[in-house]
């Protein structure tokens, strides 16, 4: 493939600065809103309050740091919650829109996938495979790629949750593989939080329509039921490239930028039971001639995913609860390449078939007990059966790949809580892991934990975590494009970090976090040197550094503030350079405000991300994107009207591609508009 360089953009000096500004404003706003008064607004004596009183009046509870339900305070991890009140308010549509919003996080867009980064680290063409992705506790990672579909490729509506968190740090020690970075945790609403229906359309730029019906109820005897569905559609910008400055059009291509996806989603309560079920699938042409395919032609991937999980949380004793889960999952993929065949012999945009399937059924269960006295500890064991992990590329020409395997999974762990005095707690955790032609894994994780006074917490972690290689990345090869490399071993990460935090419910929180990690064996596209063809092998380290900073403060007129600054340094210490897309700085700032009305609100933010290494070592410009949205709910009772505005000023920003593009970074969409209405009853 041959790839082409592209001309070194001029960086005047007003854009150089940009984004410091940027930074600035995030730093003051919050420090001007936290040396504001911090009087908490009960009106309880907190004097009188035992310290797991005051936690629980004073700080949200987290679930995903520890597999169960705790103050944020005391979780071994720093936890990022975005609440569904903020889905609503900043106009969040998928589940990379809410990331975006996360200290720490940025996400890339190479026009077919979108590509999450945490803490410095986005290599490129990866597929999301070192976060875990889970739905009320049911993995959501695929089989094949271990992607975590965090576009339109998720399995669930963004309109269906209630929550997001974002644990950060290693979570093997819990979850097993791909808790690389941490544990992103989807909490669902119920069929209580509908208690009737809600029908939802929307209209966007580009041609984007989007529509969503859910209904629920919860019955007298509390049974809860919910069922849902969701349709969204978009042609796409026109795009212009001038590496393909020479064919037909110019360049230019219109239509091929497209997106269609739907998805249905059903949950049912009753007592200890719940069932979780879900099917979503997502086309999307892709308009960049990436993998040397025709320039402006129908190519496109396909994803779909489904599920059906059945947990069962009994109440064993007083002091002890059980979880006991079976689900069952499917993933397919259908990818759909043209290719000018002509000097093979063959027709002009050939066809070029790429399949991927899987299915696989997963058990697991989770002891949680006090019964010891101090001590909160946790017993499971995990096991995952992939039945289907099947590969497939084809022509007209023949077979170039036709791989068909199965794999087995399997985890036991034992993780315990010790408040060994009134405000230290010490968190411990080891597990092991095994599977199908790998080596066995051990991922400890240690915590302690200084509960400083009723609101703030001091947290010193260490944690060790693994990614198994996949499907994909083991045994996926034509010889001449990738060969496989079945010898492939799980890659390993270690984390110190050290976090202050600070939360007062109602009136504002903080947090700091300094932290250092260390990635051995890393899986990286290297080159066989007997053969010249290219093959997935373990062959680097990676070393980073980084401080984080948030902030968020509320206002007794219904006005909030936040504001998160990341620096961060990440380094291939194998090459000694600078990781390809990777910023050395993040900065966000968020603002919304009533507008005369508690029913109508205008919220505002801007993200800054800092310039990013290419594949070809170029740099693109640093940038600020600012989004705004005006929401209403004055036009009737159960009747939003939401008017998004993305990219307010139209900044041209590019975000770093991998080495399968013509070019070496994109162009993202400029000014966009989506408007939405919602009715429920």
């Amino acid at each position: 493939m041959s790839t082409q360089v592209l001309p070194r953009r001029p960086r005047p000096v007003a854009r150089s600065f940009r984004f410091a500004r940027a930074a600035i404003a995030c730093a003051a706003c919050g420090a001007w809103a936290f040396a504001q008064d911090q009087e908490p607004t009960q009106a309880t004596d907190l004097a009188e309050l035992s310290l797991e009183d005051l936690l629980g009046i004073e700080v949200e509870t987290v679930h995903g740091a520890s597999r169960r339900s705790q103050s944020s305070l005391e979780a071994p991890s720093s936890v990022a919650l975005v609440e569904r009140s903020d889905l609503d308010l900043f106009d969040r549509r998928t589940l990379a829109e809410v990331l975006r919003s996360i200290g720490g996080l940025d996400v890339t867009n190479d026009r077919n996938y979108e590509h999450l980064g945490v803490r410095g680290f986005n290599p490129l063409g990866d597929y999301n495979s070192r976060v875990l992705l889970s739905l009320e506790g049911h993995r959501l990672n695929n089989a094949i790629y271990d992607t975590a579909p965090i576009g339109r490729d998720l399995p669930i509506d963004i309109g269906l949750l209630e929550r997001v968190e974002f644990a950060r740090g290693p979570g093997s020690s819990l979850y097993g593989s791909n808790a690389f970075f941490g544990v992103l945790e989807l909490r669902p609403r119920t069929g209580g939080d509908i208690d009737g229906w809600e029908l939802e359309a929307g209209a966007a730029s580009f041609g984007g329509l989007e529509s969503r019906a859910t209904f629920g109820r919860e019955l007298a005897d509390g049974t809860e039921w919910l069922v849902s569905a969701s349709a969204f559609s978009t042609d796409g910008p026109t795009l212009t490239y001038d590496e393909f400055a020479s064919t037909p059009t110019g360049g230019t291509t219109r239509g091929t930028d497209y997106e269609e996806s739907y998805s249905f989603y059903s949950s049912w309560i009753r007592g200890d039971w719940t069932v979780l079920g879900g099917y979503g699938s997502r086309e999307k042409g892709i308009p960049t001639g990436s993998f040397d395919t025709v320039f402006d032609a129908d190519n496109r991937t396909t994803d779909a995913q489904g599920f059906l999980d059945v947990a069962w949380r009994p109440e064993l004793s007083a002091d002890t609860e059980l979880e006991a889960r079976v689900a069952y999952d499917q993933y397919e993929y259908d990818g759909f390449y043209l290719y000018d065949t002509t000097g093979s012999g063959g027709l002009a945009e050939e066809p070029y078939l790429d399949d991927a399937h899987a299915t696989g059924l997963s058990t697991s269960l989770l002891l949680t007990t006090t019964t010891w006295a101090d001590h909160t500890v946790s017993l499971g064991a995990e096991a995952r059966r992939s039945f289907a992990l099947d590969q497939h590329a084809y022509d007209v020409f023949g077979d170039y790949v036709d791989e068909e395997r199965q794999r087995t999974d399997w985890g036991v762990f034992a993780d315990d809580e010790w408040s060994f005095a009134d405000r230290w707690r010490l968190r411990s955790g080891l597990r092991l892991d095994d599977a199908t032609d790998i080596e066995p894994e051990l991922s400890p994780r240690l915590g302690l934990i200084w509960l400083a006074d009723e609101c703030s917490a001091v947290k010193l972690l260490y944690g060790r975590a693994f990614r198994a290689p996949n499907a994909y990345e083991s045994f996926y090869g034509d010889s001449v494009s990738l060969k496989p490399n079945p010898a492939l071993q799980p890659e390993e990460i270690e984390t110190y970090e050290l976090v202050w935090e600070r939360v007062v419910a109602g009136r504002w929180r903080a947090s700091a976090s300094i932290y250092h990690y260390e990635i051995g064996d890393m899986i990286v596209e290297g080159v066989d040197p007997s053969d010249g063809v290219p093959i997935f092998q373990n062959q680097e380290r990676v070393t980073a550094n980084g401080l984080e900073l948030e902030g968020e403060r509320s206002f007794d007129g219904g006005s909030r503030v936040r504001a998160s600054w990341s620096l961060q340094k990440a380094i291939n210490d194998t090459l000694d350079e600078e990781l390809a897309n990777s910023p050395r700085q993040l900065g966000k700032l968020g603002f919304d405000t009533p507008l005369g009305y508690d029913d109508v609100r205008f919220a505002l933010e801007a993200q800054a991300t800092s310039s990013r290494l290419t594949h070809d070592r170029d740099r693109t410009e640093p940038f600020v994107v600012v989004n705004a949205t005006f929401v209403t709910q004055r036009l009737g009772e159960g009747v939003e009207l939401a008017l998004g505005v993305h990219n307010l000023f139209d900044s041209d920003y590019y975000d770093p591609v991998g080495s399968e593009f013509q070019q070496d970074s994109l162009l993202q969409d400029g000014r966009s508009f989506r408007l939405r209405l919602s009715i429920s009853r």
